[in-house]
This record gives C-alpha cells, sequence and structure tokens, in this order.
C-alpha cells in the first residue's frame, strides 16, 4: 500500500508544493595581476564571488524539511529530519567554501537516496542499482516533491554546470619583425578564455616545445615571446590550448614564416593558419 501525506489543509499542502525556480548562476569577478618574466608578459587569474543564491534553496529545502509531516518519516522522524539538516547544513559549507564537487557528492550519494529511495543524479541517470532500500521518507507524494528539491540543488550545484562555458580559448599570434637571419624577431602569442580560464597551453616551434603548462589553474589571460629562428627556411609555430571547464574546450593555431639569407631585403611573410 502506498502511503499519502496527511496535511491538515489544502493551503498547508499548497504551500509546501513545488514551485517554478530559475536556476541561479554565479557572479564572477576579475582580479587582475600582472607579472613579469621570461616569454610570459602576463597572466591575469580568475577569482568566483558565489551570491548566496546556491544556499539560499537549500534554506528552503531545509524549512520544508522541518515543517514537513512526521508521520512521513521513518521513526524516529525528529532524529532523522534533524540529521538530514545537519547534512544539508555541510553542504552549504562546502558551497560557501566553493568545494562545489564535495557538496555535489554529498547530495548524490547521501542526502537525495536517504529523502527519495533513488540513486539517480539530477538526470535521472542512476549509479549503482539505482534504489536505496531503506529509504527515510515513507509518503509517495512528499517523496516526489523532495525529488524536485534534490535535483534543483544538484543541477545549480554541478560542477560541470557551474564552469561549463562552450566555448574555446582565443589564440592571436603577432610578428613585426623582418624576414631575414639578420632582423627575425619574435612572434607574440596571445591566449584568454574569459569564461573559464585556462588549464593547459603547448606551442612549439618546428616541432620542438617552447612553452608547456598544464598548472595555469584558471588563469584567465597570458602572452608568450617565442622567438623565430635566425635560420634560412621555413619555420612553423603551432599553439594548443584546452580552458578550465568542466568540460573543456581546446584550440589550435598555427603559423608560418619563412626566414631568407641577408639583404634579400624581407623574403615571405608570416602564413597565419588559424
Amino acid at each position: 500500500m502506498i502511503k499519502k501525506c496527511k496535511f491538515n489543509s489544502d493551503s498547508e499542502f499548497n504551500k509546501m508544493n513545488i514551485e517554478k525556480y530559475n536556476l541561479k548562476k554565479p557572479n564572477i569577478y576579475i582580479l587582475i595581476i600582472l607579472l613579469s618574466g621570461l616569454g610570459l608578459l602576463s597572466l591575469i587569474p580568475i577569482g568566483k564571488s558565489f551570491t548566496n543564491n546556491f544556499t539560499s534553496d537549500i534554506d528552503e529545502f531545509k524549512e520544508l524539511i522541518q515543517n514537513s509531516p512526521d508521520e512521513c518519516w521513518r521513526k524516529p522522524a525528529k532524529i532523522r529530519k534533524d540529521v538530514v539538516l545537519y547534512k544539508l547544513s555541510k553542504v552549504q559549507e562546502l558551497i560557501y567554501n566553493e568545494i562545489f564537487e564535495d557538496a555535489y557528492n554529498k547530495m548524490l550519494y547521501d542526502i537525495k537516496p536517504k529523502l527519495t529511495g533513488l540513486k539517480t543524479n539530477e538526470e535521472a541517470d542512476s549509479w549503482g542499482d539505482g534504489v536505496f532500500k531503506n529509504p527515510w521518507i515513507i509518503c509517495e507524494d512528499l517523496k516526489e516533491l523532495f525529488l524536485f528539491e534534490c535535483d534543483l540543488i544538484l543541477s545549480e550545484i554541478n560542477p560541470l554546470n557551474i564552469y561549463d562555458d562552450d566555448t574555446p580559448p582565443t589564440i592571436e599570434v603577432q610578428y613585426e619583425g623582418g624576414y631575414t637571419t639578420e632582423d627575425v624577431t619574435e612572434w607574440i602569442v596571445h591566449i584568454k578564455d574569459l569564461e573559464s580560464g585556462l588549464k593547459l597551453i603547448n606551442i612549439t616551434v618546428d616541432g620542438e616545445v617552447r612553452y608547456y603548462d598544464d598548472q595555469l589553474d584558471g588563469t584567465i589571460e597570458v602572452y608568450y615571446n617565442v622567438a623565430v629562428p635566425p635560420i634560412e627556411g621555413f619555420h612553423v609555430l603551432r599553439v594548443w590550448a584546452i580552458n578550465n571547464d568542466g568540460s573543456p574546450d581546446e584550440s589550435f593555431f598555427q603559423a608560418t614564416i619563412e626566414v631568407q639569407p641577408p639583404g634579400n631585403g624581407g623574403g615571405g611573410g608570416p602564413i597565419i593558419i588559424g
């Protein structure tokens, strides 16, 4: 037999009923720091200032749990409610510290199964056998309500949603030097990703690695001075970059320059392939 929640009035149920929510997006600020060094002209790290939008939904969920009928909980109802409220407070603490992966995992693997009887993510994809055998909620309509709330919060704090910008890094290359072995200078490589920052870059000249950095950790903008070999012939610059998104996007850029003998008057200019 399926047990139904017992509410004192229709208005009491309506107060707890599902509302339509718009998913909140975090505010973003940019902290600019200029550094100098060999080849690397500047770094602009990214910082994120998250509003309390995520945790306000959790506050509403906590109030909903607190006011839910005791008879819809396995006994002892008060203790189980207090345990869930404590766990949700820990999720809020993780969010405040921007530890979204841990917050998401606690919600997914610990809290949601107890309240809904389901081992599923916000997209209804199962983990394990998909079923939590002894859920703490025994009323089906309250389970459905809690399922909506859990999935809303999971959608908001999923790291892939927070950091997903769907745009690859931008790569720009400039060259203003000459084209003979006596006056070639360097390429200026500018790489940026304003949305999620950069995760990795690799720059080669004629197949030789000039710069490789996989410790950018969300830096949003970098410049590199890459010397053109003062040797006759064609020289190829290749730049590869991926961003710091939860589902990374990548960009590739290639530039070729022909270096001529001294006194040739400049020879061939750069061939740019984006």
